[in-house]
């Protein structure tokens, strides 16, 4: 049986960058990491890596050199005024990054 694989989720440390969580995932045994790569509420916005594109291939290097994958890319709330193009450069990051899935809400007012 293959061993069980973990991923580190980023509202486990709500006030930790996704490239300061690779590094605490590589540190403690986990095997991939989750990020916030949309505003899910207008107080938590979306991860720096989204527009800096330094600290994208700095944290796209750390995650190959730490053999990290980023596992799910959030939070992408569809509410009625919630267009495809909001959602475009964090669903792009998450390409980037090789994200394997993306979390989806929706929300009725």
């Amino acid at each position: 049986m293959p061993p069980h694989r973990l991923s580190l989720e980023p509202l486990s440390l709500l006030d930790v960058g996704a490239r300061e969580t690779v590094d605490i995932a590589a540190r403690t045994g986990f095997d991939y990491v989750s990020m916030v790569l949309h505003e899910p509420a207008p107080m938590r916005p979306p991860d720096p890596i989204v527009t800096d594109t330094g600290l994208r291939r700095e944290t796209a290097a750390a995650m190959k050199a730490a053999g990290i994958g980023l596992l799910n890319i959030e939070c992408f709330n569809l509410t009625p005024e919630a267009t495809p193009e909001a959602f475009a450069a964090g669903l792009a990051c998450g390409h980037e990054l090789g994200a394997r899935t993306a979390t989806a809400i929706l929300m009725e007012n």
